[in-house]
């Protein structure tokens, strides 16, 4: 192997400010859709933009796919109901479907929602998006956007070879954090809500530590509280598709989810909690004797940072009224009146001052309380797939994001299989 020596150019330090010399940044590739991020609401929208025929790229900074419902370890696909029918459909009932025929999804009461493998969910994302023909780049962070004239042409990864361009005629931010449309220019508000590490545990016997549970319900709840005081979680133990196996759902005080200082205090927090409600529960909890730790999820759970200000922002109003609109995109039923479900309009996915950039996921247009409601799994998997679909008729049909028929947008969502009435 040949030694290649990279040539540094100096650096110059005025005061706290460090000014690095001007950089030559090589084109990787160029597409016609960019997706970043391969969480569920990228990996629906990429497999939409591709399904289509469309020129798709997806960018993930990880190795693997599924962004919370893997990395974070957040085992439960909720929201694909309105408490009477099912509303979420297209691809991430697809996947649901591939997962129950792997026998890696249990299905609860209510029909629709479950618990998953995460490993399955990866796998089996993996294969659709290859299956539909997208070309994946993994262990590529994104770190800033190309805009020119208020039009985003492409991003900036970085590698282990250094910074690379991907240039692109529509881009589509699945980052969950709202990182392509802020290096954009777009607007945005921030938001705090709690940051957990889930946590699995083995070996546990889920029929004794439910028949405690249930029969002793006092020393129950003095366990809880002893646990509490002692600097652990409280136990959130959720089944998973894998007998002997539980997952631990758990959150701390609300922290700048965007602050490498905080997300690294978070990070020996957590994991000091985790190791102490082990051993409680081990020597205390029936059910938990033989119990052992298999793994933490290797991504904080960060439920809120950027939200983006877009064309519409969706409001707790629009949602427990039930509104409707001529734009909608997605028909959600989580945290809406039971039957009726809402509305999410097209112009929540829309930065209001960028062109060419489209955004799905949690960090679209919603207030405060709206985005509790939209970042579940399912209604994410739905935001990316109706993202995919506007950028591909912006792409087929030469037209801006902001232009683009919503009727078209509309049928072509319904005739995939996109509930919207």
């Amino acid at each position: 192997m040949n030694n290649q020596e990279i040539k540094v150019k100096p650096a110059r330090r005025i005061g706290e400010v460090i000014i690095l010399p001007e950089k030559r940044i090589p084109a990787l590739v160029e597409t016609e859709v960019l997706v970043v991020g391969g969480g569920v609401a990228g990996i629906a929208a990429a497999i939409a933009c591709a399904r289509s025929g469309i020129k798709t790229i997806l960018v993930e900074r990880y190795g693997y796919l599924g962004g919370m419902a893997t990395g974070g370890l957040v085992l439960s696909m909720e929201g694909f109901g309105d408490g009477e029918k099912q509303v979420i459909k297209g691809v991430a009932a697809e996947i649901v479907e591939c997962l129950s025929g792997a026998k890696e999804f249990n299905r609860y009461s209510n029909g629709f929602d479950g618990t998953f493998d995460p490993e399955a969910l990866k796998y089996i994302a993996l294969k659709l998006l290859l299956n539909a023909g997208v070309k994946l780049l993994f262990h590529a962070y994104f770190t800033d956007a190309i805009v020119n004239r208020d039009k985003i042409e492409g991003i900036i990864i970085s590698t282990k070879l250094g910074p690379k361009a991907i240039l692109s005629k529509a881009v589509i931010d699945a980052t969950g954090d709202g990182d392509v449309f802020a290096f954009s220019g777009a607007l945005y508000e921030k938001g705090l809500k709690g940051i957990g590490l889930n946590f699995r545990l083995g070996n546990v016997d889920l029929d004794l530590a439910d028949k405690f549970r249930k029969e002793n319900q006092k020393e129950y709840e003095k366990l809880n509280r002893k646990l509490a005081g002692e600097g652990g979680f409280e136990p959130h133990v959720y089944p998973t598709v894998k007998k002997g196996i539980v997952w631990w759902n758990n959150m701390l005080s609300p922290e700048d989810g965007l602050n490498v200082e905080a997300l690294s205090k978070m990070e020996i927090l957590l994991r000091e909690k985790i190791n102490t409600t082990l051993k409680f529960m081990k020597n205390n909890f029936p059910g938990f004797k033989d119990a052992y730790l298999i793994d933490t999820s290797p991504q904080l759970g960060i439920r809120e940072t950027r939200r983006l200000i877009g064309e519409y922002v969706l409001t707790e109003k629009d949602v427990l009224k039930g509104k409707r609109f001529s734009d909608a995109v997605v028909h959600a039923g989580y945290l809406g009146k039971i039957g009726v479900g809402y509305d999410i309009p097209y112009r929540c996915l829309l930065p209001k001052n960028i062109e060419g950039l489209v955004v799905a996921g949690r960090c679209i247009s919603v207030d405060h309380y709206t985005q509790d409601a939209i970042r579940i799994i399912a209604n994410c998997f739905a935001i990316g797939e109706a993202a995919g679909y506007a950028a591909t008729i912006s792409i087929k049909e030469k037209t801006s994001l902001h232009d683009l028929n919503t009727e078209e947008l509309k049928k072509l969502l319904i005739a995939n299989d996109i509930f919207l009435n």
